[in-house]
């Protein structure tokens, strides 16, 4: 079985924000040299998600609509550590800082539709990644 992993680095420029890496994943998958398996995308930040979804402009605008409505930033939230960013950590809990994805025939089965985004919602930051792993035959 053969293991293969990357990191990808990033910074956002946005309080709210989507982040597009699937060619950076889709490069990662081609490299790894797998021809079936799972590739996991994991983001190793409280704040920071991952989603599968379409790159869509107004479709963007109404998931952060509904991410609001869930979790507002503006409430009495307890925690601050510096940052007034519990809305954040309290949807990472929510929709997840991981995603897992097959790898058939060495290709990353996605949706017709799907994209793989991190999703910011705690921004702006310098310094974000995204750890891509692939495992398989």
């Amino acid at each position: 079985m053969k293991c293969f992993s990357k990191v990808i680095a990033f910074s956002t420029c946005l309080e709210n924000e989507f982040v597009d890496l699937t060619a950076e994943v889709l490069d990662a998958v081609e490299k790894s040299g797998v021809k079936n398996g799972l590739c996991t995308v994991f983001s190793p930040h409280a704040t920071g998600m991952i989603v599968l979804n379409e790159n869509e402009g107004d479709l963007k605008s109404d998931i952060f609509d509904a991410i609001e409505s869930v979790a507002p930033k503006k409430s009495s939230y307890r925690h601050h550590c510096g940052r007034d960013n519990a809305s954040s950590h309290i949807l990472s809990c929510f929709v997840g800082t991981d995603k897992t994805i097959p790898v058939i025939d060495s290709e990353l089965v996605l949706g017709t539709w799907q994209n793989v985004f991190f999703v910011e919602t705690d921004g702006p930051r310098s310094h974000r990644k995204l750890i891509v792993q692939i495992v398989g035959e």
